[in-house]
């Protein structure tokens, strides 16, 4: 390793170069650190995301399924178990993919709880639809 202010080489766990006595800046440390915590705010997205698309689709399923809660069609029940299951997909797979890529680069409690919560979501949107179909 070289001094990047004279060129001198010095010792990689240096932190002051012997020849033109300059303090050795160390960047992996600091990019490391900023890595991680950037990471975490990502695996945490995803658990939110997550915990939302949960949210949504037990209300889908115990609002409207459950109750036979009575629609003057079928097109406008559709219709609006449609848009809320587009928002809850999109939500279950925007936290599964931020906390899947999360989990790949440092393993955390929220990444697997939020890649978790979006499986138990995808499976109650399958019950919601099967329920769809069946009625």
């Amino acid at each position: 390793m070289f001094c990047p202010y004279c060129g001198n080489e010095i010792d990689k766990d240096s932190d002051v170069c012997l020849k033109c006595g300059k303090f050795l800046i160390k960047k992996n440390n600091e990019n490391k650190s900023n890595d991680i915590t950037k990471w975490q705010g990502i695996g945490i997205a995803g658990f939110v995301l997550s915990f939302f698309s949960l949210f949504v689709s037990l209300r889908i399923l115990f609002n409207n399924i459950i109750t036979d809660l009575d629609f003057s069609s079928t097109l406008v029940l559709i219709v609006y178990l449609f848009i809320n299951l587009s928002i809850e997909f999109i939500m279950a797979l925007s936290g599964f993919i931020l906390s899947s890529i999360s989990r790949m680069k440092k393993s955390d409690f929220w990444n697997l709880l939020g890649i978790l919560i979006s499986m138990i979501s995808f499976c109650i949107m399958a019950i919601i639809t099967l329920l769809i179909i069946v009625k």
